[in-house]
């Protein structure tokens, strides 16, 4: 038998919000969901315990007249640096699920709970519009500014590159068996791949895969129309002892072209003319560099193995310091020429490596499988190509469209 029930079980919105004047009262003991205005970003931090490295960012929100603190760790860092590096960072509502409340010195701050947070950035759902219009006054001209929080503790290159990390060369880096973050000195000697430097990307960070047409994120779990273009730049670099495949992804491609991955991308399509390789990313051939290498015993014997670049130093007072300590760990008696003919030939060798068939890359990056829209379902496209990744980073990815990308 059915029978209509008069009221529902079942409420309307998934979320219970809590005003933040309530944080203070609430039972620490549960999650609470909050909705507030982005007004605040912190430096990227890093948190030790037992030996496990965490990165981490604080946030500040605003609601009610009020701010507090948000503590965000792991993953949802990268979240936050997504949708931040999409070019929405202007009166941003902020909807975090499952937020844990702490206390410190008396404040009550917020912290993401691992694997169970979920973090929505200007949500198109009825309880951000009835934020919105209760907060109207803050979202009329001028815009609500977002200010960088500064973090006294933060390291310093100095001591990033010379102190922290262990020093590797390059052959000791790729005979490491274990999981750990080292700096590495090198040149960088080529671009691999030429027009293989970029990949379209969820907001979430997560490359993106085609499904029937459409463009799939395995870390949403959902259909996206947003793509946004995100560096990724293999080179081959070279020291004395060896050479390998570093990969450097976005946040450093910003900091070496001066320009986001879409801004470079509008450049050449206004540029007939410009090479596969933007001369930004080209000018880094022969330049040296200190590389926070992120090492994995994951060897697949199949492939040569690539390593990912967590952050890189140009500046060569530090370069200088590095090369110094290296030289002190040098045998006194070694000799210079014979080290300088080692260098030689490894050089020689690379660049006859870098010639061979598997550095080579076709003359051009099109591919005749066009990926097509309904333009009525779509909004303004940039054409462009995106290499599919197939992980988060989409290091291994070696699937080329030709596709469309929505614009920032």
């Amino acid at each position: 038998m059915v029978r209509e029930l008069e009221t529902s079980l079942v409420t309307a919105s998934p979320y219970s919000l809590i005003s933040f004047p309530e944080i203070r009262n609430v039972d620490m003991d549960y999650l609470i969901d909050v909705m507030g205005i982005l007004v605040g970003v912190g430096q990227d931090r890093v948190y030790e315990r037992n030996g496990v490295t965490t990165k981490f960012k604080v946030i500040e929100l605003e609601s009610d007249g009020i701010r507090i603190e948000c503590a965000l760790f792991g993953s949802y860092v990268d979240e936050l640096d997504a949708y931040l590096q999409s070019g929405y960072n202007q009166n941003v509502v902020v909807l975090a699920q499952f937020l844990k409340v702490k206390m410190f010195n008396g404040k009550s701050q917020l912290q993401n709970a691992m694997n169970c947070t979920k973090l929505l950035f200007n949500p198109e759902i009825p309880e951000s519009v009835s934020f919105k219009l209760k907060h109207s006054h803050n979202f009329d001209s001028p815009t609500q500014p977002l200010t960088h929080k500064k973090d006294t503790s933060h390291l310093s290159l100095e001591e990033e590159f010379l102190s922290l990390f262990q020093r590797m060369t390059i052959e000791e880096l790729k005979d490491c068996q274990n999981d750990m973050v080292c700096v590495v000195f090198g040149t960088v000697k080529h671009i691999l791949g030429e027009g293989d430097w970029w990949y379209g990307a969820c907001v979430c960070n997560k490359g993106v895969v085609i499904e029937s047409k459409r463009f799939f994120c395995s870390k949403c779990k959902k259909y996206v129309w947003t793509i946004v273009p995100r560096y990724r730049i293999k080179v081959r670099v070279v020291d004395d002892t060896d050479s390998a495949t570093f990969v450097i992804f976005d946040h450093d491609g910003i900091s070496l072209t001066n320009k986001s991955c879409l801004n470079l991308l509008h450049e050449m399509d206004q540029d007939p003319q410009s090479d596969t390789v933007p001369k930004e990313i080209g000018d880094l051939v022969e330049k040296q560099f200190l590389f926070k290498i992120e090492a994995k015993n994951d060897v697949n014997s199949n492939f040569e193995k690539s390593f990912r670049v967590k952050k890189l130093c140009g500046d060569l007072d530090i370069i200088k310091k590095f090369k110094y300590v290296a030289v002190e760990k040098v045998d006194a008696g070694l000799d210079n020429d014979i080290e300088g003919g080692v260098t030689n030939d490894l050089n020689n060798k690379f660049e006859e490596e870098a010639t061979d068939d598997k550095y080579q890359v076709p003359n051009s990056v099109h591919v005749p499988i066009p990926v097509e829209y309904d333009s009525d379902d779509c909004t303004p496209l940039k054409r462009g190509f995106i290499e599919v990744a197939d992980d988060n980073d989409g290091v291994n990815s070696k699937n080329v469209k030709n596709v469309k990308i929505e614009k920032e």
